[in-house]
């Protein structure tokens, strides 16, 4: 018989094997990898078995036809297609972009062309998504195609389909792998369960030293995600300015990131919210550009863990509305009674109470959001750090992550900490039955710590 030392040491080993085992929350990982399901030859032929495609085996010129399929064309052009399923319980809305390789060997780009098409289910049509012109002649290579605004290449059951063509008959493919990897524009699902840590930056986006400061302490944190309360890209929200002031520092969370700073995220982890600065440019358009975000970008919502997250477009170029009675409004009063997380925190830019002495209360953004049932609201535009006590629920002004500091008017009814003296962000950590918040400056300092939790 096994002595009770033995026997804690096996069962922390099957603890530790489940844990390594079990699949990221109860949704998608970060990202995931399709393989085909099965294939249709229109015209031509092919031969192997769709199940070859699902490895990656064959290099430089081998040639085991036991391991790869090949679509040939005896006095025909090649068409055809395979099939891939996403898996039960992926919302397709939150996928922001496909990655397909192939590994492949045919003749010479400038001899016979191949191009691969994904099926648009929407205008029903096929659209080209790359071709074999970086490919080495009679060499297996390793070809990659990206594609984004991916939902109309997807049917209502969950199908996507990859078409093979060639330009003309004189000679055949080899394929030894395909597959359509799913890469995701918010952060993988995780059950209400789950605790989540994230931080909160505001007023930020001016390339010097605090926003540096402040990043840094931020990426000391190793959050799950960042949120912003606006104002991401001073003074203008140009085009010019928007990957020095935003991806310089935070590009490791930005996916798709297209800027020239390093490497981005395989998700995206910084979901931004609009400021009257970023509204500077023409139809905030720089702004869109930059970001792949869940929604129509300017206001959308997502979950993670046990909270469920809320972003408006607070500026009065908002093309739905920015008051409570709105197109925006009617939207997040319908959000945010669906929503089943525990907790619900909503956030922008214009700050519906503060002290502060530059901007004080945007009266128009104070909705009845604990009405709603938010449980915390977050804003920015006054470049200080302030939480404000209202209907029972905490108002934040968060904006001094990295734009010049402001001084402090009279203080309003309920203001409860105001700061102003450093810059800083915070640090907000969530479980199903509490959620923290702290106001840290970039030297290490907390400022500010409130604890809510579920009654």
């Amino acid at each position: 018989m096994m002595n009770a030392k033995k026997w804690m040491t096996l069962i922390l080993f099957c603890l530790l094997v489940g844990l390594l085992a079990a699949p990221m929350g109860t949704g998608m990982a970060a990202n995931s990898v399709l393989k085909p399901v099965s294939f249709t030859n229109i015209t031509g032929n092919s031969q192997g078995n769709v199940g070859s495609l699902s490895r990656k085996d064959q290099s430089g010129t081998a040639n085991n036809p036991s391991r790869f399929m090949s679509f040939n064309t005896p006095q025909v052009n090649y068409r055809g297609y395979r099939v891939y399923q996403l898996p039960t319980g992926v919302d397709e809305a939150s996928i922001g972009s496909f990655q397909i390789k192939v590994n492949f060997k045919g003749p010479a780009y400038s001899t016979q062309r191949w191009h691969w098409l994904l099926y648009d289910w929407t205008y029903q049509k096929w659209v080209q998504v790359g071709n074999n012109k970086n490919a080495t002649a009679n060499v297996w290579s390793l070809l990659t195609f990206n594609r984004a605004n991916v939902q109309r290449f997807i049917s209502p059951e969950g199908q996507i389909r990859l078409r093979l063509n060639s330009s003309n008959a004189t000679g055949n493919a080899k394929i030894d792998s395909e597959s359509i990897t799913l890469f995701f524009n918010q952060p993988p699902t995780l059950p209400p369960g789950s605790s989540v840590r994230f931080a909160v930056i505001g007023d930020y986006g001016l390339s010097w030293t605090p926003e540096a400061d402040v990043a840094a302490k931020v990426k000391s944190w190793n959050p799950d995600f960042i949120i912003t309360t606006g104002d991401n890209n001073y003074p203008d929200g140009a085009a010019s300015t928007i990957d020095k002031n935003i991806g310089q520092y935070y590009h490791e969370f930005i996916y798709p990131y297209k800027g020239s700073y390093g490497a981005g995220a395989t998700y995206n982890r910084f979901f931004p919210t609009l400021g009257n600065h970023d509204w500077h440019a023409t139809g905030a358009k720089p702004y869109l550009d930059y970001f792949t975000l869940p929604g129509n970008e300017r206001y959308y919502d997502f979950a993670s863990g046990p909270v469920h997250f809320f972003a408006l477009d607070s500026d009065p170029e908002e093309p739905d509305g920015n008051t409570s009675t709105s197109a925006q409004g009617a939207w997040l009063k319908n959000a945010m009674a669906a929503a089943t997380e525990p907790w619900k925190i909503v956030y922008f830019h214009h700050a519906p109470y503060s002290s502060g002495a530059v901007h004080g209360s945007s009266k128009g953004m104070q909705w009845p959001f604990n009405t709603w049932g938010a449980d915390a609201v977050m804003a920015g535009h006054e470049h200080i750090y302030e939480r404000i006590m209202v209907g029972g629920i905490p108002y934040i002004v968060n904006g001094a992550g990295g734009g010049p500091l402001y001084d402090f008017d009279t203080p309003v009814a309920g203001s409860a900490v105001r700061y102003n003296a450093d810059y800083g962000a915070m640090l907000v950590e969530a479980t199903s039955t509490s959620i923290t918040y702290q106001f840290i400056t970039r030297t290490g300092k907390v400022i500010d710590t409130y604890t809510d939790t579920t009654p």
